[in-house]
């Protein structure tokens, strides 16, 4: 099958694709069951502004190994518990893969994203909700949606006294170390300096001018690690900052 892919490198690309759909059951409200999606995915979701229909949320991601187009539908509302359809289109460019080859990897992603969601193929209990819990459920997703849309401004006084406690730390002896089997990282002051030093396969060191860059050094370092729980969503900075302030320690 051909397709054409909306903001996508792939336009006019001959492409491979499956979609593959179940149903599933969650007690949570459907702003709650999105956002355990994105985590389970890795792939931000985007309401749909189609008043009249379904809420449907959405998103797409360009392919490392394939291209997922995602679609997840409140169906319906029940007192103690929503149903939900979740939908994975899954593509790639013919030219990467064989047919068989993109067929085995689409169904491997579609079983493993849905592996722990109370699933069913057959949307029989659809018809059973009731109509005004689902408009009640619908408009507090999008309320909910609206303030955390909201920037809450940062507390960057609080930051800045943990950066300083960093800093501290570092000029008393503390360090920042990761280890791994082809080598590692320190990040540590050396008396001078602020210095960064990887070893192992790739050897290289790097001595800061400024405190400033040091800790832009420390920031992009820990930028996955502070935010594996919360992928693909990000953390506030503050939160983040704590985060990294418990890394540093005495070796």
């Amino acid at each position: 099958m051909n397709i054409v892919m909306v903001n996508s490198p792939y336009d006019n690309v001959d492409l491979w694709s499956k979609s593959s759909r179940t149903y599933f059951w969650d007690p949570r409200s459907p702003f709650e069951t999105k956002f355990q999606i994105e985590k389970m995915t890795g792939i931000l979701l985007k309401r749909e502004p189609n008043p009249e229909s379904n809420l449907t949320y959405s998103g797409t991601s360009n392919p490392l190994t394939l291209g997922y187009n995602l679609k997840l539908v409140f169906q319906s509302a029940l007192p103690k518990r929503n149903w939900y359809s979740f939908e994975i289109e899954a593509w790639v460019p013919r030219s990467w893969y064989s047919e068989t080859e993109f067929q085995s990897k689409a169904d491997r992603a579609f079983d493993y994203w849905t592996r722990n969601l109370p699933s069913s193929p057959n949307p029989k209990s659809v018809e059973e909700g009731s109509g005004d819990l689902y408009f009640q459920r619908t408009q507090e997703a999008v309320e909910k949606e609206k303030q955390e849309s909201i920037m809450k401004p940062e507390d960057v006084a609080e930051i800045q006294v943990i950066q300083k406690s960093i800093l501290n730390g570092l000029r008393k002896g503390k360090s920042f170390r990761t280890a791994h089997h082809e080598g590692g990282t320190r990040l540590f002051f050396d008396g001078a300096n602020c210095v960064r030093r990887d070893y192992g396969e790739e050897e290289s060191t790097k001595k800061f001018q400024t405190e400033k860059e040091f800790l832009d050094c420390i920031r992009e370092f820990y930028d996955w690690e502070s935010r594996r729980g919360t992928y693909p969503h990000r953390p506030p900075e503050l939160e983040t900052w704590k985060f990294i302030q418990q890394e540093l320690k005495q070796y």
